[in-house]
């Protein structure tokens, strides 16, 4: 048996912990380290800090730092004083999204002024990579002695598929922890070495009809803390908010506050909610909605009586216009219970995990979303009413729907449209294909619309569907009735300059589509996907812009290395972009200029 086998020792426990108070002690002997907070991690990956909301201060070691044997971070600390019986506690969090994944398994090593202490330890599944606070669970394991003095600690991986989101650990005698509860009810979470700090409610709130804040903190040491709460909006005005019904202490659990909102105005505020003991502070962003949800429910009816009666008058421009009421409505309607928080998390780990890997946005811009599709709908029914097209005069991005001629089925898209198309004689159209994490939502709330701003600077209109080439039976012909339908109602879309572009799932669509069409695209730009050597001779010469990353967990590099090779030995046009650091994320500052550069080389009469 090797030294390093017989130095482990059998894998460390996961437990439920309790948060564990010293009452009438001193200062706890914690050490908490932020797991962004490292001094060594792997640097061959797309980023090495990943942003997650709930964890604490907000961000995390991204998981595929972690990926891998042999792969490892380390983090350095100083221990003020001796602790005789020390554990240390991660918050992590992983997903298991394939049926035969198993706990992710790691070396851990700390060295310092003591003898080194190795331990093999095991994250398992807690259900998501860390972007709901109840994504994340805590695992334990026994340190023994540990003197005062600076130290190192390492996470090496003895295993592949072993991505670990890590929030950071907690170095501290056995009588203080932290716990899967109450941290997996914390929206926002700050963790120090003397306690926490969190704020269950974040994002949109309703402030009317006597909406709150609801806070929470613990001292390691058992003192009571207490809390303030600031908001301070755009105006620059602040607002000390009032403490008011609070709930005690019980079964692990921290006493909580709500703190009153009164009857602010709506709109974008900075909440600063501090504790002097434990000292910390969490700092967010919050957007009273309560106005705007209160006139909701009407908004949403007269769209529904509108959308109605022109289905029953038949004809005319809003009956073209219809699928785009009716969605506008059941999104709006679907969205009223997700702002009330009544909606449901649908899990779905194997579209998570490639969401994850895909670059999918972390939460949902759920208001933003319902307002501008309201303003939309409502501005196309001013429009309609008075004789005029829906989008007459529109720049910008739009929400739309439309019914399948193979099928009847609605599906749902959002477009973009420049501020050039006004004044432009023809503007080029590029289809984009969202990989098996995302939906309509992916590309144009990507890195909060960088998709949209670098279509902006280039002048090109795009539609972006939501689709599904296993469970939408008439994929290719409901893509190229979307593509026609566009082109139909906004006269300027440059006929020879229509392309298509996508990721994943969407880099075999793309690839798909291009072969049953190669007379209809002027170009084509798969991204992290392979696609099909030996049905490359149906591009018939369409020129095509690969573009993978060589870290891919997903979709292996070799696929598109074996596409560029056979593409070649036809003579086909073609570039092969493999960008070292990348994973299987889109990253739109590079691989967007790249793609309507390309795009820009070729028209449909000159492309062959």
């Amino acid at each position: 048996m090797s030294d390093l086998s017989n130095s482990l020792v059998a894998a460390a426990i996961l437990v439920p912990l309790v948060c564990f108070a010293l009452p009438g002690t001193a200062q706890a002997q914690a050490v908490w380290v932020e797991g962004e907070v490292f001094s060594e991690a792997r640097e061959d990956v797309e980023r090495q800090v990943i942003d997650r909301s709930p964890a604490s201060g907000g961000r995390g070691l991204y998981g595929a730092t972690l990926d891998g044997t042999g792969h490892a971070a380390a983090w350095e600390f100083d221990l003020p004083t001796g602790i005789d019986d020390a554990v240390v506690s991660f918050r992590y969090a992983r997903l298991h999204w394939r049926d035969t994944m198993m706990p992710a398994r790691f070396e851990l090593e700390l060295a310092g002024p003591g003898e080194p202490i190795r331990r093999e330890i095991a994250f398992d599944d807690t259900g998501g990579w860390g972007q709901q606070a109840q994504h994340y669970s805590v695992l334990a394991a026994e340190l023994g002695a540990l003197p005062a003095g600076r130290w190192r600690l390492t996470l090496r991986s003895l295993a592949e598929l072993n991505s670990v989101t890590v929030d950071g650990f907690l170095i501290a005698p056995a009588e203080v922890s932290i716990a899967d509860e109450p941290l997996s009810s914390f929206a926002r979470l700050t963790i120090t070495h003397e306690g926490y700090v969190g704020l269950r409610s974040a994002g949109v709130v309703q402030q009317t009809d006597g909406g709150g804040l609801w806070a929470a903190a613990a001292a390691f040491d058992g003192r009571t803390p207490e809390l303030t709460a600031t908001l301070r909006g755009a105006d620059g005005a602040s607002h000390q908010l009032a403490p008011g019904q609070t709930t005690p202490a019980a079964d692990g659990q921290p006493g909580a506050v709500r703190f009153a909102l009164g009857e602010l105005p709506d709109g974008k505020y900075e909440l600063v909610l501090t504790s002097e003991h434990p000292a910390a502070q969490v700092a967010t962003e919050l957007t009273l909605a309560g106005q705007f949800l209160g006139s909701l429910d009407e908004r949403i009816e007269a769209l529904a009586a509108f959308a109605q009666a022109r289905r029953e008058e038949g004809g005319g421009q809003a009956a073209g216009y219809g699928a785009d009421f009716e969605h506008i409505v059941e999104l709006t309607r679907a969205a009223r219970g997700e702002l009330s928080g009544q909606a449901q998390e649908a899990g779905n780990p194997f579209r998570a995990a490639l969401a994850e890997h895909e670059g999918a946005a972390d939460s949902a811009p759920v208001l933003g979303r319902v307002r501008r599709a309201l303003e939309q709908a409502e501005a196309a029914r001013q429009r309609l009413e008075a004789g005029q097209e829906a989008y007459a005069g529109v720049a910008g991005e739009l929400r739309r729907a439309f019914h399948s001629a193979a099928d009847s089925r609605q599906h749902v898209y959002r477009m973009f449209v420049p501020n050039s198309y006004a004044s432009a004689e023809s503007v080029p159209l590029v289809l984009f294909l969202h990989g098996g994490g995302g939906d309509e939502n992916y590309w144009p709330e990507m890195e909060d619309g960088r998709v949209l701003e670098i279509l902006e600077q280039r002048g090109y209109m795009a539609i972006m569907p939501r689709w599904h080439r296993r469970t939408q039976e008439y994929w290719l012909q409901d893509m190229m009735q979307l593509i026609n339908l566009v082109a139909s109602q906004w006269s300027k879309v440059d006929e020879a300059r229509i392309y298509i572009t996508g990721i994943s799932m969407g880099g075999g669509g793309t690839y798909g589509l291009a072969m049953e069409h190669p007379d209809f695209f002027a170009a084509a730009a798969p991204v992290s996907s392979g696609g099909r050597r030996e049905q490359a001779e149906r591009l018939r010469g369409l020129p095509v812009l690969i573009i993978h990353g060589e870290d891919d967990p997903v979709s292996s590099p070799d696929g598109a290395r074996a596409m560029a090779a056979r593409l070649d030995e036809l003579d086909y046009p073609h570039e092969l972009h493999m960008f070292p650091r990348q994973g299987h994320g889109y990253v739109p500052g590079e691989y967007l200029p790249l793609t309507l550069d390309w795009f820009d080389r070729y028209t449909r009469d000159a492309a062959r």
